[in-house]
C-alpha cells in the first residue's frame, strides 16, 4: 500500500485517501476515533482497491510511510478505534505483547494473568515472557495475585513503557 504524501493543515492524513479517510474519523483533543466499520476487536475497517485494510495501519503508513518487515503497529494509547498518527509506532511483536493493557476479554478474573486455581478457591499470576509462561506464585485474592502478575511484568518485561508512563 503506497499511500505517503506530506499533511496539509486543512487534511491531517493527506493523499487521495484523506479526504474519505477523515470523513470517518472523530477528532478530539488526544484520539482520533474510527467512526465506520470495525472488526471484532474494535479495530477500524477502511477498503481500498477492493481490499479491506486496519484503519490505524493506513494511517499509519500515510504519515510515517511502510511498516517495516515483521514489525506491527501499537497504539501508545491503547485504543484500538484511535486512528491518531501520534499514537501509533511500529514495534516489534514483543514490544506489543508488553505494551498490551486490561485483561482478556474471556477472563474469568477480570486481571491480566490471574486464573482461578482448581477448587481451593486461590489464584495463580502468570506472565508469558520469550513465548514462555512464567510462574508468580498463589494467592489467596484476586486482588493479590493480581499484584504479582504486575510485580513478574515489572520483573520480566524491558519495553512496558505504558506502565512507566500512568
Amino acid at each position: 500500500m503506497k499511500l505517503r504524501s506530506d499533511p496539509t493543515p486543512d487534511n491531517p492524513v493527506p493523499g487521495f485517501i484523506g479526504a474519505r479517510f477523515m470523513d470517518k474519523v472523530e477528532v478530539t483533543s488526544t484520539c482520533w476515533y474510527w467512526t465506520a466499520s470495525r472488526n471484532p476487536d474494535g479495530y477500524g475497517l477502511v477498503r481500498m482497491g477492493g481490499k479491506t485494510y486496519r484503519a490505524h495501519r493506513v494511517a499509519y503508513e500515510v504519515t510515517h510511510g511502510p511498516i517495516p518487515d515483521g514489525a506491527l503497529i501499537d497504539h501508545t494509547c491503547s485504543n484500538p478505534r484511535c486512528v491518531n498518527p501520534a499514537h501509533l509506532r511500529a514495534v516489534t511483536p514483543k514490544q506489543n505483547q508488553e505494551h498490551r493493557t486490561g485483561s482478556n476479554a474471556n477472563s474469568s478474573t477480570g486481571f491480566r494473568g490471574v486464573y482461578r486455581h482448581g477448587r481451593d478457591c486461590t489464584f495463580e499470576a502468570w506472565a508469558t515472557h520469550n513465548g514462555r509462561r512464567v510462574y508468580g506464585g498463589q494467592h489467596p485474592t484476586a486482588e493479590a495475585a493480581a499484584v504479582a502478575a504486575q510485580e513478574l511484568r515489572d520483573t520480566l518485561f524491558t519495553h512496558d513503557d505504558h506502565r512507566e508512563a500512568s
